[in-house]
């Protein structure tokens, strides 16, 4: 059959009860409370409205690798609801968070709309949806892993709330500027190969970068690093290719050549900690690349000649001082 009616009266549609059939419509009625695991995984099913449906459970799976269905509204998502279905274009969430593999590999999805707020984003759950362009992040937590891994056309969201960023999350996007205000901790990988992202701001929360984070982000300019961040990971910015001035905090427990490897533009670095502190910190000028200049801070004109050194003018300018005279 192409189109089922299913009973007013059934309570439950167990797991894979319509998988892999040839069904190309379904009305589920009020009294339905249950769906089983992939019940409709592998149909030919070609829109779908559940959103006057409430139901209280929901297995994962449930319309997996449906690759006709193109538009969806739902109420309640579960783990992979919606994987593999390449034709899906628009989908209408109500729940206040986004499962993992949620649109898994939803090549065709551009847009996710909801008229709740989302808390998180689960892993995997927008993997490779390559034209995906609209989606609402604006009161997101947390992002876990892979959560807009290879989602190309994603080119702005607002992550004014996000806290928790975990590994390869925005993982080759197509973002062109973030702003991580209130973000603590910015895994591996996290941004990593976003080619077109050109600035991003770190708010006075965060406390770890992690290796990689925004390696091949070539087209990356000068940030600074928040006084609260103790570790930078390795290769962190690697092949940053016109990224040429970066503030790093006094903070630092430790320092790894290879954050800045393969970043031929990189010449300044301003350390905001002093002579002391660089000593602790265990940096040496022969540990930086021939077209680093490294620059200490000092409150008063200082009499060393062995470094530069900067300060704050009076209008909060970061300025260098002049070399002392031999």
């Amino acid at each position: 059959k192409s189109q089922i009616q299913i009973n007013d009266n059934s309570k439950y549609i167990y797991s894979r009860a319509f998988k892999d059939s040839n069904i190309t419509s379904i009305t589920i009625p009020s009294s339905i409370k249950s769906l089983g695991e992939s019940v409709f995984e592998n149909t030919k099913i070609t829109e779908l409205d559940l959103s006057s449906n409430h139901f209280e459970m929901m297995q994962g799976s449930i319309f997996k690798n449906n690759k006709l269905l193109t538009s969806a509204k739902v109420n309640w998502a579960t783990y992979a609801m919606f994987e593999g279905c390449s034709a899906l274009k628009t989908l209408v969430l109500n729940n206040d968070y986004i499962n993992g593999s949620l649109c898994k590999g939803c090549i065709s999805l551009t847009s996710v709309t909801s008229n709740t707020s989302f808390s998180y984003v689960g892993e995997e759950a927008f993997y490779n949806c390559t034209s995906l362009t609209t989606i609402n992040l604006r009161n997101v937590n947390d992002i876990w892993s892979r959560a807009f891994y290879n989602c190309t056309s994603l080119t702005s969201v607002d992550l004014s709330s996000l806290v928790e960023l975990q590994d390869s999350a925005f993982y080759n996007t197509g973002l062109t500027e973030v702003n991580l205000i209130n973000v603590e901790n910015i895994s591996a990988y996290a941004f990593a190969n976003n080619a077109n992202l050109t600035k991003v701001t770190l708010g006075e929360n965060l406390e770890f970068l992690g290796s990689y984070a925004f390696s091949g982000c070539s087209k990356l300019g000068d940030l600074v690093i928040p006084d609260a961040v103790q570790t930078l990971g390795e290769n962190l910015f690697e092949r940053c290719s016109t990224l040429a001035s970066v503030m790093i905090p006094s903070q630092l427990i430790t320092y790894i050549m290879s954050v800045f490897q393969g970043c031929p533009n990189m010449t300044e670095l301003y350390y905001k900690g002093t002579y002391e502190d660089l000593r602790r910190l265990n940096i040496r000028k022969s540990d930086l690349e021939l077209n680093q200049q490294l620059y200490l801070y000092s409150e008063t004109e200082p009499t060393d000649r062995d470094f530069r050194y900067w300060h704050y003018n009076a209008s909060n300018e970061k300025v260098l001082w002049p070399l002392p005279q031999a």
